[in-house]
């Protein structure tokens, strides 16, 4: 029998740099920049400081893992629980010119990252783990800028996102053994072997992605979350304009993992990412549609569509919705619940993918769940390199007959209202070296969600205080 805990493989969502954030407010470009030489070697660093408390976690129960015992019953949970987490990494690398023959290149880069406090709500970072390791050390190479076909090749544990991240993004679920929640510093795959080829506006992308076995397991000590020891072939295809954006298909096949259903699991996607009016260059339209198969197992689906907008005025206000859509199993048996894979934060700023400062950080992974996502940014001119979000979500279960969480995963809910939520966002990025930002989330279970954590109805609320630095 699965534990209360075994749909949630990873269940955490990430923070992204707020150089992300800027990037998702700013007005979208109608050309590429043109990219400035390489130095032949450089060196950075990357730092991060979150402190968060959070209200009434789980709309009131409390702690949800390791499940209530007599020894350890549900009222001695606690429901108000801060903690701290911080990180530094630094990185060198270097770029060897070799004219005619292309480039050679390679980045090494370590992380070192702790949290202290009570740990997450998922009691998954309790008694303030730390963790030293090296997150990217590959090698590479790239065709000369003057060929008329590019290529580059590169191998090695580094970073790899496949379209807007919403299955294939981060290659290393730090929550458990590396004992970091939100911050993310971590994002490479441990292995990885990647080929892109372009020849406008064709881009071609083959990959190889591999992450470790660092799982969690539940009390039986079966793998529920963290890396899965996934192996994953696939390809992209995308057409790509420098003014009117892209669309794409990919398909990829997981041939090895810790996790049952996912062996054998094959997964299809189609998605896009265009300004198609040049009338109206700040409007943005975007959509993606993955299947997941694996015969009996699996036969899920996820989907999205969005729209946003940007006036050119004072504030520059962008508005956006989206619409998204992961299945859930019909039944307690079936076989139609999303797997959420690998998805994380990119640089279309906050709300990817993880949905929510508080339902889609600390409550839910991205299966049975239909999202109304409404967003506004502005950016006011009193004070520069500031930026005010307001973001607001309403989350609904996409099969009553399965989104319980408690006493047994898949239990039947009465109604589809999970829950709404509301964020402020405050940022501030002074200098191309730090972002500071002040977060504000409030979620409210609606009668579905109350159900689903047996009957707990408090709003929950969170607070954090976050800084990175990067150079």
């Amino acid at each position: 029998m699965k534990s209360a805990l075994s749909s949630s493989n990873g269940l955490r969502r990430r923070g992204a740099p707020l150089l992300a954030v800027l990037l998702a407010v700013a007005v979208p470009a109608l050309a590429e920049a043109p990219q400035a030489p390489e130095p032949a070697f450089y060196w950075g660093l990357s730092a991060g400081f979150a402190s968060m408390d959070i209200n009434n976690s789980h709309f009131g129960r409390g702690l949800i893992w390791p499940l209530p015992t007599p020894q350890i019953p549900l009222a001695s949970y606690k429901a108000d629980v801060a903690r701290t987490e911080y990180y530094a990494a630094p990185k060198v690398g270097f770029n060897w010119d070799l004219q005619d023959r292309g480039t050679l290149f390679g980045e090494v880069r370590a992380v070192a990252s702790r949290t202290v406090g009570d740990g997450d709500t998922w009691n998954l970072t309790a008694n303030d783990p730390s963790f030293s390791n090296i997150d990217a050390l590959y090698l590479g190479w790239r065709s000369p800028a003057s060929a008329k076909y590019k290529w580059e090749v590169t191998v090695g544990p580094q970073n790899y996102v496949l379209g807007d991240g919403m299955v294939l993004m981060d290659g290393d679920n730090e929550a458990g053994r590396k004992g970091i929640y939100w911050s993310d510093p971590r994002q490479a795959w441990k292995n990885a072997f990647v080929v892109k080829f372009d020849t406008a506006p064709i881009h071609i992308e083959l990959f190889n992605l591999q992450c470790d076995h660092d799982y969690y397991p539940d009390a039986a000590g079966n793998p529920i979350g963290g890396n899965l020891g996934d192996n994953i072939l696939g390809a992209n295809v995308e057409l790509r304009g420098a003014r009117k954006g892209l669309a794409g298909l990919s398909y990829f096949h997981i041939n090895q993992s810790d996790l049952p259903t996912r062996v054998g699991m094959s997964v299809a996607n189609v998605h896009a990412r265009v300004r198609p009016f040049d009338t109206q260059p700040t409007l943005e339209l975007a959509g993606e549609y993955d299947a997941e198969r694996n015969g009996s197992l699996v036969d899920a689906k996820a989907w999205f569509a969005e729209a946003k907008y940007t006036v050119l005025m004072p504030y520059y206000p962008t508005l956006g919705y989206r619409y998204s859509v992961f299945s859930g199993a019909k039944s307690p048996t079936g076989n139609e619940g999303w797997d959420s894979l690998h998805n994380g934060a990119t640089s279309q700023g906050f709300g990817y993918w993880y949905q929510g400062i508080v339902v889609g950080t600390y409550e839910t992974l991205l299966s049975n769940l239909d999202t109304h996502f409404v967003n506004l940014t502005v950016a006011p001119p009193a004070l520069p390199g500031s930026w005010v979000k307001l973001l607001f979500y309403d989350f609904l279960f996409d099969q009553k007959a399965t989104g319980g969480l408690f006493p047994v995963s898949g239990a039947p809910v009465s109604s589809s209202r999970f829950a709404t939520e509301w964020d402020l966002m405050l940022g501030y990025s002074p200098t191309k070296l730090y972002d500071v930002m002040f977060i504000f989330g409030r979620a409210t279970p609606g009668q579905g969600g109350i159900e689903r954590n047996q009957g707990f109805d408090k709003p929950e609320t969170m607070v954090q205080f976050t800084v990175f630095f990067h150079r």
